[in-house]
């Protein structure tokens, strides 16, 4: 990643990834605990926690997919680094970080557009009716972070710098 260009904004990014997602966490644990005291010890469900965790999850997912990306913490197999040669490896490296970037270019499209639809798709929570729009949105931009990310690795082993 050091010799990956915008490494510096990249590795920023990551670290603010990496609190908003921590944020997320903390805050449905806190719902999680508010939610089995209400239950359990004052014998009442609250109205709306999943909705609220569900969101919640959403954010974290956002946040662990760039910065996972960032800091090659996505499980992979390595199954054929022992029988073939280190040229077809830069190549196979290359086709995987470019079809990763577009995937992830075609959900960033994706996103952006469902996420537009907002309220007109009945694209709510079932129970507080929260629309999904803003979260749509975060989805788009950690996907488009990432797509960024894959595009740099690609023109970094295509000019022969990659790991």
């Amino acid at each position: 990643m050091e010799k990956l260009p915008l490494a510096g904004i990249m590795n920023k990014l990551g670290a603010i990834a990496c609190f908003i997602g921590g944020l997320g966490i903390f805050f449905m644990m806190v719902l999680t605990v508010v939610s089995v005291f209400w239950r359990y010890v004052l014998n009442d469900a609250l109205f709306g926690i999943e909705d609220l965790q569900v969101l919640g999850a959403s954010v974290v997912v956002a946040c662990a997919i760039f910065y996972g990306a960032l800091h090659g913490a996505h499980v992979t197999i390595e199954l054929i680094e022992r029988h073939v040669s280190a040229r077809f490896l830069r190549y196979s490296d290359i086709a995987v970080h470019f079809l990763s970037f577009a995937i992830l270019a075609t959900a960033v499209r994706a996103l952006v557009k469902k996420g537009g639809c907002g309220l007109e798709c009945g694209a709510i929570t079932s129970n507080l009716g929260i629309e999904h729009t803003p979260f749509y949105y975060i989805l788009a931009v950690a996907c488009a972070l990432t797509a960024l990310f894959f595009a740099l690795r690609t023109l970094q082993f295509l000019l022969g710098k990659g790991a």
